[in-house]
């Protein structure tokens, strides 16, 4: 209530002041009173009297409409975004710039003011609709002068490969083919994507610990040997939670192809039409790093769905099936391979322990 009482006391004074002074100026003019004399002092008196009743009476309801129209513009910008709220104000100083220039040579021409009042309202409501409907646009062409400037963006003059997902960063497999030289162009790493492999790097689960640190690791190293390897990209979708929607959208928006080997996200690229490169599929379609007959260093941590069977991972997540490795979890021991499956959705190697 305090604002409500200090905003009419203040509406009070400052109207009364106001309107005894445009009041008492007209009367002292019609009637040539003498300033400072006794009639001009009466009329003062009168009129700060009869003003300030007046303006007592009707200041609770001008105070009372005029919080309830800040309170609901309050409101209604609250319901939009950050990105909606800057690209309408750039649209709405655009447009009453352009009402402004427009309205300069209509000054002397007939009933030129009221043609300009309509101007400035029209297009600066139309510049408000415009930026707020288009602020993607002006959000892309914002980012790519602040980049241009700063020369980070390398995409202009080399090839986009495709956007990097989680999955794909954990698996490693991408940043060994890239220093092969098989790939000459730029990657783009989402920032959404590194906040959540962060999260992955973060977490309580020991084994998605690990595979998140892997992830970072890898990124580091690519970028110390590789610096124009991949890009940051900082674009997000604030209505969008899932990232991989979110990867998706940005392949749409970006024209580009997806690098991932998530099975899920392949298929939901793949409805949507967009590209998508999976690490496993490229595997499967060169020789496997492991043949049977060959010897390998495996930590079982848990037990497998059939009888006696161990899993292991290798750092990359490749599983390991070990036949008769039950009774070895919670142990490292060296296991043989027995042979290998290569599916689109990984990897899997099969091994016995070695005798």
């Amino acid at each position: 209530m305090k604002p409500f009482r200090y905003l009419t006391y203040a509406l009070i004074v400052i109207g009364t002041m106001v309107l005894t002074y445009f009041t008492t100026a007209i009367i002292l003019e019609h009637f040539n009173i003498a300033l400072y004399s006794i009639g001009w002092f009466v009329i003062e008196i009168f009129a700060v009297v009869v003003i300030g009743i007046f303006i007592s009476m009707l200041a609770p309801s001008i105070v009372s409409g005029f919080l309830w129209v800040v309170s609901d513009f309050s409101s209604r910008i609250s319901s939009y975004s950050t990105k909606e709220v800057i690209s309408g104000t750039i649209g709405l100083v655009v447009g009453l710039l352009i009402a402004f220039l427009i309205s300069l040579p209509l000054a002397n021409v007939p009933f030129g003011a009221w043609i300009a009042l309509v101007l400035i309202i029209f297009l600066g409501y139309s510049g408000l609709q415009i930026g707020m409907h288009k602020m993607d646009d002006i959000e892309e062409y914002m980012r790519s002068l602040r980049m241009g400037k700063q020369k980070n963006v390398k995409t202009d003059v080399r090839h986009v490969l495709g956007i990097l997902d989680t999955s794909a960063i954990i698996d490693g497999r991408f940043a060994d083919v890239y220093r092969t030289g098989f790939l000459d162009g730029t990657f783009i790493l989402p920032e959404f994507v590194l906040d959540e492999l962060k999260r992955v790097a973060d977490s309580s689960d020991p084994l998605k610990k690990e595979r998140g640190r892997r992830g970072l690791n890898i990124l580091n190293e690519l970028k110390e040997e590789f610096p124009d390897a991949y890009v940051m990209e900082e674009k997000d979708y604030d209505d969008i939670k899932e990232v991989d929607t979110k990867i998706i959208r940005l392949a749409v928006d970006l024209k580009t192809k997806i690098f991932t080997n998530d099975y899920n996200l392949n298929r939901m690229a793949k409805i949507q039409n967009v590209t998508v490169l999976n690490i496993n599929d490229l595997a499967k379609s060169v020789k496997s790093i492991v043949l049977p007959g060959e010897e390998l260093t495996a930590n079982i941590i848990k037990a497998g769905k059939e009888e006696n069977q161990g899993i292991a991972f290798l750092d990359d997540g490749t599983m390991i099936v070990v036949e008769n490795g039950k009774p070895f979890v919670g142990f490292t021991l060296q296991v043989i391979v027995t042979s290998a499956l290569q599916t689109s959705n990984g990897k899997m190697i099969f091994a016995k322990p070695k005798k």
